[in-house]
């Protein structure tokens, strides 16, 4: 198909991207892993392709009012994550849902738009679910239904309230200029807010479903970070630059669709598991100094620090997929 063609090709680019910029650590050789990276991402020009918060939140015209209040931006500063109760009502979800539902090999790779997570990043042992990318309405061919059009534009408003928010520097109460925020350092500085276009749609089959393909212990996803910690990676370092969709990541916004009941027993699993504190150079969570359980409870947000935040996702024995859109907030737009 058209879509394995394509993630062949993507295979290849980066393939060669590595074994040039491996032996050579020079700008022109690093430039070109740069191109590379923003040729092959999928879909391949709205994920590298951002918008204003502001810009982001007009799209959702349903006029709910801030899902963030201000002890909950102030939490998410102060411990690097925050949860979020009822960010979309009842019907919103079940409409959300239902499309979700909808679509063709929801939970498999056996739809040409859905693709096998694991393929591109180390196999399926790594992260065992499924995932495709939807856009805003009128951006091409993956536009999504309207249940699914209003949990898209609810978690990419998100970053609107977090744009220029009161300072967490240490006696600032100075708001951040427009489209930034202080991020989450101690040291007031501003960081760019941009919200992609596409937002990441991840789909974890049942244990006993996932289990019938692939040989091993039960997955989700191992514990992993969504950017670049600053102190291994610099803001302005070449290898930031050379993945710059990963090192421009500030807020990981999670917004889950999962069927009302269906995780709320912790023996479920699916877990969102975050290993707070983790040194930077641990992988595991070893030095963490709490371990955090958040479960996948339908219309529930979650946001945390993209850098830093050590997490992974919990296999479950759930009697449907658990599905969550993805937004990674930060860098500039335009």
């Amino acid at each position: 198909s058209r879509t394995s063609t394509t993630h062949v090709r993507v295979g290849m680019l980066r393939g060669i991207a590595k074994r040039l910029a491996s032996p050579f650590e020079n700008t022109a050789v690093h430039l070109f892993a740069v191109y590379l990276e923003l040729v092959v991402r999928e879909p391949l020009s709205y994920i590298v392709r951002s918008e204003s918060p502001m810009r982001a939140l007009a799209h959702d015209t349903t006029a709910r009012g801030p899902s963030l209040s201000g002890d909950e931006i102030d939490r998410l500063r102060r411990t690097g994550y925050v949860v979020v109760d009822g960010v979309l009502t009842p019907s919103e979800l079940r409409h959300a849902r239902a499309d979700a539902d909808s679509l063709d090999g929801l939970g498999t790779a056996d739809d040409s738009s859905w693709r096998r997570a694991g393929a591109n990043q180390g196999g399926e042992h790594i992260r065992a679910d499924s995932v495709t990318w939807l856009l805003e309405d009128g951006l091409g061919e993956r536009s999504p239904r309207p249940g699914l059009a209003t949990a898209l534009r609810r978690l990419r408003g998100v970053a609107s309230e977090l744009a220029g928010s009161p300072s967490n520097a240490p006696g600032g109460s100075l708001a951040a200029a427009p489209g930034c925020w202080d991020g989450f350092d101690a040291a007031r500085h501003e960081v760019p807010l941009g919200v992609p276009l596409a937002c990441q749609l991840a789909s974890y089959a049942p244990t006993e479903a996932a289990q019938a393909s692939r040989d091993g212990p039960p997955v989700g996803y191992v514990p992993h970070r969504d950017g670049l910690p600053l102190s291994i990676v610099p803001r302005w370092s070449l290898r930031a630059l050379e993945k710059s969709g990963t090192s421009s990541r500030e807020v990981s916004a999670l917004l889950y669709l999962n069927h009302a009941g269906a995780f709320a027993a912790r023996a479920t699993g699916g877990q969102l598991v975050l290993y707070l504190d983790a040194a930077d150079e641990d992988e595991v969570g070893a030095s963490c100094s709490e371990r955090v359980e958040i479960l996948p409870i339908g219309g529930r947000l979650v946001l945390f620090d993209s850098r830093r935040v050590l997490h992974e996702v919990l296999p479950h024995s759930a009697g449907s997929a658990r599905v969550a859109f993805t937004c990674w907030i930060g860098g500039q737009w335009g």
